[in-house]
């Protein structure tokens, strides 16, 4: 774990884990609370791609001003 949260391996691993099991996933606990918890991770990692494609597009217009002086 990093920073307290579960990384996404770990995550991964987890889910796999559960899907391999007997039963029904909808009725155990620990398999929705594991699926709720890939689905927070996922919203954290979708916003922190939307900040670094919003940083590359500044960076690439920083870039693109220094052209004409190279």
């Amino acid at each position: 774990m990093r920073n307290g949260c579960p990384c996404l391996k770990e995550i991964e691993d987890k889910i796999l884990e559960v899907l391999s099991g007997e039963g029904n996933i909808l009725e155990d606990a620990k398999a929705i609370n594991i699926l709720g918890a890939a689905k927070v991770l996922g919203n954290e990692i979708a916003e922190k791609q939307k900040i670094a494609d919003e940083t590359e597009i500044k960076i690439n217009i920083a870039r693109n001003g220094y052209k004409p002086v190279a």
